[in-house]
């Protein structure tokens, strides 16, 4: 890579503001650009897609350079692009001003030793940024980053608010699937009301039977008790909580002799977010 230096001519007054705008877009249309990797104009466009800028290039002799398609003109580019950037002979750089405002580009960059007084006051009355006699690479290698304090300062504040805000958020994920069981319970024990009353009396065997042709239940809902057990569809059934393991399963007394017949519950006694034991509910 050329020292920036080397594309140094004269000039370079346009105001660090302006620079400063130009170098925050994204797109730069690089007209005149070469395959010779020792022209301003290949290494310079290098460069900035070496740091993270899309670059297209425009040269009507070739159909790729640096890996990207190359079109005849900025009028031929099918896609809008930020900056126009013109590496041509200043008597040859009203053309693609000009077609840089017809394809509504945000600014126009005229390399080191390239002005166009004209197609400059044109392209700044149509709305756009214009940068002259200066050069891209310079300008990015020159714009202001963090010092090695003010990074760690950075890093320090952002380990801070990781601090804080990852123990909030695991709390919201956890009273998140917490509130998802205690809905799908819900929407289990409606399933079974229907099904009792349409069965005149009769309890499922199991909560997997009412998802039979869809008509109580799709399927067998998820149960979610987050830090205690994997979330689950399984079913236990019996007189009570399973004493095996109470695995953070569905629980349904399907026992015709139980009291507690028909019952549905979540079996685990463990406790959620509010202290209550998931079992009760």
């Amino acid at each position: 890579m050329p020292d920036p230096a080397s594309c140094r001519l004269s000039g370079g007054t346009s105001p660090d503001e302006t620079v400063a705008s130009v170098l925050a877009l994204k797109t730069i249309a690089v007209v005149g650009c070469s395959p010779n990797p020792a022209r301003p104009s290949h290494y310079v466009a290098a460069y900035m897609r070496d740091r993270g800028y899309r670059i297209v290039p425009v040269n009507p002799g070739h159909r790729e350079i640096l890996g990207e398609t190359c079109y005849p003109s900025v009028a031929d580019i099918p896609f809008p692009v930020d900056v126009v950037a013109v590496f041509r002979r200043p008597e040859e750089a009203l053309t693609p001003i000009l077609q840089a405002i017809a394809a509504e580009a945000k600014a126009v960059w005229l390399q080191d030793g390239i002005t166009h007084a004209e197609g400059e006051e044109l392209a700044r009355e149509a709305g756009l940024l214009v940068v002259f006699d200066d050069c891209l690479m310079r300008r990015r290698m020159r714009a202001p980053g963090f010092t090695l304090i003010e990074l760690m300062i950075v890093v320090a504040i952002i380990g801070i608010l990781a601090a804080i805000a990852i123990p909030k958020f695991a709390e919201l994920i956890r009273k998140s699937s917490e509130g998802s069981t205690k809905g799908n319970l819900g929407a289990v024990r409606s399933a079974l009301s229907i099904y009792y009353g349409d069965m005149e009396g009769q309890y499922p065997a199991q909560m997997a039977s009412m998802t039979i042709a869809g008509k109580y239940l799709g399927t067998v809902p998820l149960v979610k008790t987050p830090s205690y057990h994997a979330d689950t569809s399984v079913e236990d059934n019996g007189f009570s909580h399973n004493a095996d393991g109470l695995n953070g399963e569905w629980w349904f007394d399907n026992e015709a002799t139980s009291p507690n017949l028909g019952q549905i519950s979540v079996n685990c006694t463990h406790t959620d977010s509010k202290g209550s034991i998931w079992s009760a509910y």
